[in-house]
């Protein structure tokens, strides 16, 4: 089965079926597209039973080889980057193990092959157009996407935000993922908006915006890439990526109260471009 995955086409063997009623939202992303990665997936026969999420992630990244060997205590990958491959195999047959599994592909590839940036956001459609919201973990972006959805905006994320058509002559865009997210996924198909602007967050007692400078843009969304190691296979591309972003869209810091000031101090910036 193919996904469509934000930037990316996601194949899928081994793994075409579900009973979790969760495996309806990746049903709602299937494509009939060409593929940019493939996962070829297996279930683990040592029936690994109450694995938890949350366990600490290892990387090994073999340069010369262009691979990357992944370990979590619900699945190890071996992501072959130059072939866009993936052999995976999940500690138990769980949807919840498997979308873990291929938030970290999406990740790992949309940044490799510069297709885009998958940022730590909350992004949310308002009059036909994207924002995007980046923050640290507890920060403010489900904060604001509540704040949003009670405004009547569409929430396409509250965790993280895939921007891609960053090269020069796209429309630079935000789409939804099948990815589960803490609440539920509030987009069941791959809706996609055109990215009116980046506000990284910053909470305060008062809601104003405040301008950053081209080296500051470009040092939040870096911060604010989400791709799990620090290395530069992965780094220099989002760095690059990055670039291209803050030379496309406004991206500004937003001071903010959890009010719904907020969109009243967010569509005034807007306007004004």
């Amino acid at each position: 089965m193919r996904f469509s995955c934000g930037a990316l086409v996601i194949e899928v063997l081994g793994h075409e079926s579900h009973d979790d009623p969760y495996w309806k939202v990746f049903e709602g992303f299937a494509s009939g597209a060409r593929a940019d990665v493939t996962v070829n997936l297996h279930v683990s026969d040592k029936g690994w039973h109450n694995v938890e999420l949350d366990g600490p992630i290892t990387w090994h990244i073999d340069h010369a080889a262009g691979a990357i060997d992944i370990g979590i205590s619900t699945w190890i990958a071996h992501l072959d980057l130059g072939r866009r491959e993936v052999e995976a195999t999940l500690a138990c047959d769980q949807v919840r193990t498997f979308a873990h599994l291929l938030a970290v592909v999406n990740q790992v590839y949309t940044t490799y092959l510069k297709r885009g940036l998958n940022l730590h956001a909350s992004a949310v459609v308002r009059d036909g157009r994207a924002v995007v919201f980046t923050a640290r973990s507890e920060t403010g972006k489900s904060t604001v996407a509540r704040i949003s959805k009670e405004l009547g905006c569409l929430v396409l994320t509250e965790e993280m935000a895939c921007v891609f058509g960053l090269h020069e002559g796209d429309v630079p865009v935000v789409q939804a993922m099948p990815l589960r997210e803490r609440g539920d996924l509030l987009v069941k198909e791959p809706v996609r908006a055109p990215l009116a602007a980046v506000y990284s967050l910053a909470q305060a007692n008062d809601t104003y915006v405040e301008e950053l400078d081209r080296i500051q843009q470009v040092k939040r969304i870096a911060m604010a890439s989400a791709i799990g190691v620090r290395d530069a296979l992965l780094m220099e591309p989002a760095l690059e990526m990055a670039g291209q972003l803050v030379d496309r869209v406004p991206v500004k810091l937003l001071h903010f109260e959890r009010s719904p000031r907020l969109w009243e101090v967010v569509d005034a910036d807007l306007r004004q471009g």
